[in-house]
């Protein structure tokens, strides 16, 4: 890896930037998180119909197939 010669100097607060513990320590993170379950909490869920798992369309009477022939 090369060298630039720069570094990254961070200014905020530890309350925004997590401190010693990283961003996802941050009240900013917190926030988003909160907004995020907010939002899945209140959005719109219907069950869709499972060709796999829900009953059939119609009443199917399921019959054995015959042998083959040998």
């Amino acid at each position: 890896m090369k060298e630039t010669g720069y570094e990254l100097v961070w200014n905020a607060g530890s309350l925004w930037s997590g401190g010693a513990y990283g961003p996802e320590a941050s009240i900013l993170t917190s926030v988003v998180l909160v907004a995020l379950f907010v939002f899945i909490w209140k959005a719109p869920v219907r069950r869709q119909p499972s060709p796999l798992t829900g009953p059939p369309a119609e009443s199917v009477v399921c019959e054995p197939s015959p042998p083959l022939p040998s």
